[in-house]
């Protein structure tokens, strides 16, 4: 990669135009625009509704979602909202990337870009330093394995427009599970069930976790544990609530069980997570 130039992607080219972080937004500065470049958003914490080209969605932490050059973008903030932000330029003539949403199931990796785009923005604080394009084509690169993985899998499956490969017949059950990662994603600090999840869609809880693990690459339970342990973290790192404050706008009955179950998830207790990671 020459520096500062243009960085291979897919057979494809792109040139990396800038980055900048948000950190916790409770609303949109506009709540619709048009971007002359390719516009990448990769969430790392909270939740936003979008309409990208008459296409709408809801995407969280571990979603990317790119926008087209000249199309609207309308936004919402659902939950606090933390995201990286890149433009980029594609090749003319190579071909268009996706449009709206795709959720990276190796979300590890998109915690340690963000770790290591944190470090890139102190040592070059400049918001086109080309060292930050090596994390967006990372990104790319990421997404566009994890499809072709998912079509080797499935076998003659179509690709939905959001990247999901779906069999004929699985597109309604996608838009099922859609509604389903919203409601979780407003309701994760409720005091729910897999038997209530399931009423919702009048679905039985072992129909409902079938699905949405063909959705998600998650149970439901599994990615309401990852929603309320995202907002425990950023509730340890920026806030000094105590661990049962904690657990109660996390959803849980109390600092006991959110300890065993960040300590299970995360590898370490809730305090030793605050002391390393706390400024």
């Amino acid at each position: 990669m020459e520096v500062g130039g243009v960085q291979g992607y897919g057979g494809r080219n792109i040139t990396f135009r800038s980055h900048v972080y948000w950190h916790e937004i409770a609303a949109f500065q506009l709540s619709e625009d048009t971007y002359e470049s390719w516009a990448l958003f990769a969430v790392t914490e909270g939740a936003f509704r979008y309409e990208i080209g008459g296409q709408e969605g809801l995407a969280g932490a571990g979603d990317l979602v790119l926008c087209p050059p000249g199309t609207l973008f309308a936004r919402k903030v659902v939950n606090r909202l933390s995201f990286h932000f890149f433009f980029f330029d594609g090749e003319e003539g190579a071909g268009r990337w996706w449009s709206g949403r795709r959720g990276l199931k190796d979300r590890e990796r998109l915690r340690a870009n963000d770790c290591y785009l944190a470090a890139v923005g102190r040592l070059y604080p400049d918001a086109d330093h080309p060292t930050r394009g090596l994390y967006l084509l990372d990104l790319l690169q990421t997404a566009e394995l994890e499809l072709q993985l998912a079509a080797v899998e499935k076998g003659d499956g179509q690709v939905d427009r959001d990247g999901t490969v779906l069999q004929e017949g699985e597109r309604e059950d996608a838009v099922r599970m859609q509604s389903v990662v919203a409601w979780l994603t407003e309701h994760y600090a409720d005091k729910l069930s897999l038997k209530e999840a399931a009423a919702q869609w009048q679905l039985s809880p072992v129909q409902l976790t079938r699905k949405f693990k063909a959705y998600t690459g998650e149970t439901p339970m599994d990615y309401l544990t990852s929603l309320r342990l995202e907002k425990a973290r950023e509730l340890l790192l920026h806030t000094r609530l105590n661990l049962n404050e904690i657990a109660e706008a996390c959803g849980y009955d109390n600092g006991y069980y959110l300890s065993r179950v960040f300590h299970s998830k995360i590898k370490m207790p809730p305090s030793v997570y605050r002391q390393r990671h706390q400024v």
